[in-house]
């Protein structure tokens, strides 16, 4: 136990003894290698020292507070919650009011456990605190009586106060949707801790901010100036459709068996700990496109480069890593500033007007993939599905099994770049993209027509490309003896 960190604690309530403090009496709850937990058993405190982050970085402010020492192995886990999710800067905050660990708790056990959403929540609050100039705790308990009854002036007057907040935020011109997210997150809070508010209008929500999907020619710009590791990335996010935030956390042993076993496309299972809201497991599928190259950047980390040195991957791998000399799976906001660094270096990317996002990020790789599946034919509720949306036909896409729609996904042709080389299959594609029909859809709908199929061979495409020429010149003749 380093006795750094505890040489000279700042006086306070809870500390009002500052530096003097028996080293004796205190003993290590959890060590996390980026967090420790101490216990103070002389004063019954808790001491967080916090020096790394979740990934491992060096945190520039290391964290170290007091604070009182929740109860049971769930005061524990909300601890670890707090240091996992939030800035450093936040985190002493939140441990020390009563009245945010509250919406910790809430957060972590009625809500999905979401680290995204309680640093949301915790950033929203704290600039308001910030802007009305008051603790969290004073703030909530002055909206009750000394005999603990609720205040309804009181309340009546904090509502008038967040309504004159969010008047400033509209004038300063922030977007509406993030106004009624401040809104959500104080109301939340407050409802936590006893306190209702009267209903507080807030301007109607307009879509100020309006991404795109990238062009194919677009993307296949941004894989040219990519490294391998900048391929595999936005060939995988682009052909699978999944969120930033699942890859970051996607392991080797999600795409098995059908990495090793050479099968195309290749199904990725994603556990409901990996989707949003951890609402229902998934999968979805990634082609030759983005297997190709998965497989060379995997052999690349084997070899080992300049940057990293050779790595013994197992199904816990990071399907994508850091360049740590210690093998580490790169955070949600590594891969948003990669796919942006990209976009940018491509001539992608114009300035957006203030208060405005740019059209094209991350998340764009994922709407390329609903509209290229859409545009080929494969009926909505299958890509929303492999997705990761949890619709009314959830139940029933899922009951297909993963060959079914692995044929479907196969069938839609669904690429970044355009193919080189064409076989006997894309030459009876242009045949009948020269008769008017649209080949990806010919054999979407020759696969719901024929659910029975597990798996959609060349012969089975072959047959459906042919019936749909023989369709078109019957249709043609027909059209001149009726002449």
């Amino acid at each position: 136990m380093p006795p750094s960190i505890f040489s000279q604690p700042q006086a306070s309530e809870d500390n009002p003894g500052g530096g003097k403090l028996d080293l004796t009496k205190i003993r290590l709850l959890v060590d996390k290698g980026w967090y420790r937990l101490y216990e103070d058993e002389a004063r019954g405190l808790w001491f967080l020292e916090m020096d790394r982050s979740p990934a491992g970085y060096v945190l520039k402010c290391p964290v170290g507070c007091w604070f009182k020492p929740l109860p049971g192995k769930l005061g524990l886990k909300l601890v670890e919650y707090v240091a996992e999710a939030l800035f450093s800067r936040y985190i002493p905050q939140v441990l020390t009011s009563r009245s945010l660990m509250k919406l910790v708790n809430y957060l972590y056990r009625y809500r999905s456990q979401s680290c995204t959403t309680l640093d949301r929540y915790v950033r929203l609050i704290a600039q308001f605190l910030k802007w009305v100039r008051e603790d969290p705790d004073r703030l909530v308990a002055g909206c009750f009586t000394r005999e603990g009854l609720l205040d309804q002036k009181a309340v009546k007057e904090l509502a008038q106060t967040i309504d004159l907040y969010l008047g400033e935020l509209q004038a300063e011109g922030l977007a509406s949707q993030t106004i009624a997210s401040t809104k959500a997150a104080l109301k939340t809070w407050l409802e936590i801790n006893g306190i209702t508010l009267p209903r507080i209008p807030t301007p109607r929500i307009r879509h100020n901010y309006s991404p795109r999907a990238p062009t194919p020619d677009e993307l296949a710009k941004v894989l040219e100036i990519g490294d391998l590791r900048a391929k595999t990335i936005i060939s995988i996010l682009a052909l699978s459709g999944m969120r930033v935030s699942t890859l970051a956390r996607l392991k080797l042993k999600h795409l098995e068996p059908d990495l090793s076993r050479g099968v195309s496309p290749v199904c990725i299972n994603v556990p409901a700990e990996l989707n949003k809201g951890q609402f229902c497991s998934y999968f979805t599928f990634i082609g030759e496109e983005a297997v190709r190259y998965l497989k060379l950047y995997l052999e690349q980390r084997r070899l080992g480069t300049d940057k990293i040195p050779p790595e013994q991957l197992t199904p816990e791998s990071p399907v994508i890593r850091t360049y740590d000399r210690d093998p580490r799976p790169v955070s949600s906001k590594q891969l948003y500033y990669t796919v942006s660094r990209l976009f940018r270096r491509a001539g992608l990317l114009r300035e957006p007007k203030l208060g405005r996002r740019y059209r094209l990020c991350a998340h764009s790789l994922r709407k390329y993939f609903k509209t290229q599946l859409a545009a080929r034919g494969v009926p909505p509720e299958f890509v929303e599905f492999m997705m990761g949306h949890k619709t009314s036909t959830y139940l029933d896409v899922r009951s297909k099994g993963v060959e079914f729609l692995r044929s479907l996904y196969a069938a839609s042709g669904i690429s970044i770049k355009p193919q080189t080389r064409l076989s006997k299959i894309e030459v009876l594609k242009e045949l009948v993209r020269s008769l008017g029909f649209r080949p990806e859809e010919v054999l979407v709908k020759h696969i719901l027509e024929k659910p029975h199929r597990t798996l959609v061979t060349d012969d089975n495409q072959l047959e459906a490309l042919r019936e749909a020429i023989r369709h078109a010149i019957r249709k043609e003749i027909v059209e001149l003896l009726e002449e």
